[in-house]
């Protein structure tokens, strides 16, 4: 008889424990998600519900090679723009959770809107295909054509006649 409720005993601390870390990650997760379209500045501190808090030991952040328990947005480990990071969190149940999560860090420094004139128009070969080029002095260097039909070419600003092209391998 004590075996059996020893064995009940047992299962329910284990389902409770179960239901709670998924309690634990279901509420990292939507705020992980709020939090990305929010967005972070350098120096913000990095909060996590109550649920979280209340039930963790210890919280850290991977960031793949790097790890870090600060939960504030330095430059040191953050970088602009969205950065892949894996939560960590050990539980006070001795359980180690883990989430992926993107931390979005915002320039604090509002956009501007930028004026700009066009001073000239120059023609082009509407038939290239270009996916780059560089310009030194008035000649342009591009690469041109796509899988199997890339080559690079060589013209004039403002020409549409190549100078020169090179065929590059089908690969390419």
């Amino acid at each position: 008889m004590k075996k059996s409720i020893f064995k009940g005993v047992l299962a329910l601390v284990l389902l409770a424990s179960c239901s709670k870390d998924k309690m634990i990650l279901d509420s990292m997760n939507e705020y992980n998600l709020a939090m990305e379209t929010k967005g972070y500045h350098f120096g913000d501190m990095i909060t996590f519900p109550k649920e979280v808090t209340d039930n963790a030991e210890s919280i850290s952040i991977s960031f793949g090679d790097k790890e870090t328990a600060i939960l504030k947005i330095d430059p040191a480990f953050f970088t602009l723009g969205d950065n892949a990071v894996t939560i960590n969190v050990r539980t006070k149940s001795g359980e180690n959770l883990s989430i992926d999560a993107v931390i979005n860090v915002l320039s604090k420094t509002p956009e501007k809107e930028l004026t700009y004139e066009v001073v000239a128009e120059y023609p082009h070969n509407a038939e290239n295909f270009v996916q780059g080029f560089e310009l030194e002095g008035n000649t342009i260097y591009g690469s041109n054509g796509q899988t199997g039909e890339s080559k690079v070419i060589k013209y004039t600003l403002g020409s549409t006649t190549n100078i020169a092209e090179t065929k590059l391998d089908d690969e390419y």
